[in-house]
């Protein structure tokens, strides 16, 4: 069966971040018109991107795999070539 890929743009939190799910029981997106005005410590890959270390956490199936891909070749132009894009899974 073939997994459908979702592109949409996905939102990075601290492990002890607040998520504010106003909107629904949805997160409200931080980047929209009214997101600066809810307290969200969700943030774009662009805005953590030069982090020297980042691990995603979640519940299984929730594109963990997919979104770290993602963001790895969205951030290699800015790599100098001694970085390592490591799955735990299969470390």
């Amino acid at each position: 069966m073939p997994s459908q890929v979702y592109t949409w743009k996905r939102f990075w939190c601290p492990r002890s971040g607040h998520i504010d799910l106003r909107d629904g029981g949805y997160l409200v997106n931080p980047d929209s018109e009214w997101g600066h005005f809810y307290k969200s410590d969700s943030v774009a890959f662009e805005t953590i991107s030069q982090m020297p270390c980042l691990v995603l956490l979640g519940e299984a199936g929730m594109g963990k795999t997919t979104a770290t891909e993602q963001a790895y070749h969205q951030a290699s132009y800015k790599f100098s070539g001694s970085e390592m894009f490591v799955m735990v899974q299969t470390w």
